[in-house]
């Protein structure tokens, strides 16, 4: 009954944790981004397909996806830290096998009481889990083992082994009654000293968490700066594009009132010209303005984290 008791209350330890809780940084930028708010959610869950309307455009995309090497690399990439989470979270669920064993030995006389040497054998068949190592420190918890290690160099470490079978001298009494047998094996190991290295490991450690930190407001400071760029240039492109439609729709105008005068003999062909070319000259204006605004709007939908 003891045995079981101290088995339930090591399983208990188990599900608890003295890990450091995670403490997100708080985001190095304001609070809001300039211009107006509601595109980032809707940006967020709006598929590519969905954001490029043009068909041909479309299947441009489609092609570079299918033949993009890197795409695919990351794609793998991520596959593989997924299976290594999975990987990881399995060690705190403890793992169940079987084995078998014999062994046949000879003792010598010195070391038997009637002065002879003899032959002993032993053999066994046990079932159970094998070395199931107690996350009480969240050891195996953490993502980022490596760190949370080193951080932890200074708790125990304890795992439990137990099994339950038979033990018999001769295999073939191996499964009669009377050769039930059990074994639990719990170990704690406390590290005392290393020549400094356990503190300098923990120092190391922190230095990590702090490259972590900064890293991680980096990456929110960029994306920040990224989406704030886009919005900004975002409203500057469309006041331009307002402005040059209505100097287009002026420049026709005046084309065809040089038109007009050319006909009633009011002025000569030259005026017709010169509005044909101020005309022209806006239109293609017009073309480099409105890619301005189309390619403005993808770096805007990939940074507000379109694209899925």
């Amino acid at each position: 009954m003891r045995n079981a008791i101290s088995i339930l209350c090591l399983v208990a330890l188990a599900g608890c944790s003295l890990m450091p809780d995670y403490q997100r940084p708080d985001a190095p930028v304001p609070a809001s981004l300039p211009g107006p708010a509601g595109d980032g959610a809707v940006a967020a869950e709006l598929g590519w397909q969905e954001f490029l309307v043009d068909e041909h455009l479309r299947a441009v995309v489609e092609q570079a996806l299918a033949n993009n090497r890197d795409l695919r690399i990351a794609a793998l990439n991520v596959e593989k830290v997924a299976a290594l989470v999975r990987l990881q979270r399995s060690e705190l669920s403890p793992g169940f096998g079987a084995q078998a064993a014999g062994e046949r030995r000879r003792i010598p006389e010195k070391m038997t009481d009637s002065g002879m040497a003899r032959t002993t054998a032993q053999y066994a068949v046990e079932v159970g889990f094998l070395s199931w190592e107690i996350d009480l420190f969240g050891r195996i918890r953490s993502l980022s083992a490596s760190a949370l290690e080193q951080y932890l160099a200074f708790f125990p470490r304890i795992t439990l082994t137990g099994a339950l079978g038979t033990l018999s001298p001769e295999l073939s009494g191996l499964f009669e009654s009377g050769t039930r047998t059990w074994r639990i094996s719990p170990l704690v190991q406390l590290p005392l000293y290393a020549g400094g290295g356990l503190r300098a490991r923990l120092e190391a450690t922190k230095i990590e968490r702090e490259i972590a930190a900064a890293s991680y407001e980096k990456a929110i400071q960029t994306a920040f700066a990224e989406v704030a760029d886009a919005l900004e240039l975002r409203g500057t492109l469309r006041d331009q594009l307002a402005a040059h439609d209505r100097l287009v729709v002026a420049l026709r105008e005046t084309l065809r009132l040089a038109e007009e005068r050319y006909r009633a003999g009011v002025d000569g062909y030259l005026g017709v010209l010169v509005a044909q070319r101020g005309l022209f000259a806006a239109e293609q204006a017009g073309v480099y303005l409105r890619f301005a605004e189309r390619s403005n709007r993808i770096a805007l939908y990939r940074a507000l984290g379109g694209g899925g």
